[in-house]
């Protein structure tokens, strides 16, 4: 990583976390929350944004409706660098490769 360039990332997740998880990702990384539908949909029409940390339990409801979305956004964003959190336990992720050339997928449980 280039020290003397900021990187901009949004983070999808409630608000209240936010704050600190700002404190952690700066200066290397230009921060900005993304709460609500309207924020999230700006954010990945926005060409300046590098990457995006998405809590999948932040939408709809629960880890299923974050995954349903993160396959949108990787549809209409294909550059962007994608980091998924979730605290469900209900759901079995599994590893696997999307395409050669990608980066490796991995849902853990």
């Amino acid at each position: 990583m280039n020290l003397d360039q900021s990187y901009s990332i949004v983070v999808v997740e409630d608000a209240g976390a936010f704050p600190e998880m700002k404190r952690g990702l700066q200066p290397a990384l230009r921060a900005k929350l993304a709460n609500n539908e309207t924020a999230i949909k700006e954010a990945v029409e926005d060409p300046s944004l590098d990457a995006m940390l998405f809590d999948l339990d932040s939408v709809g409801g629960g880890a299923r409706d974050g995954v349903e979305v993160l396959q949108e956004i990787r549809s209409i964003r294909d550059d962007l660098v994608l980091v998924a959190m979730t605290r469900s336990r209900d759901t079995v992720f599994r590893c696997g490769r999307a395409r050669p050339g990608r980066t490796s997928l991995c849902w853990l449980r």
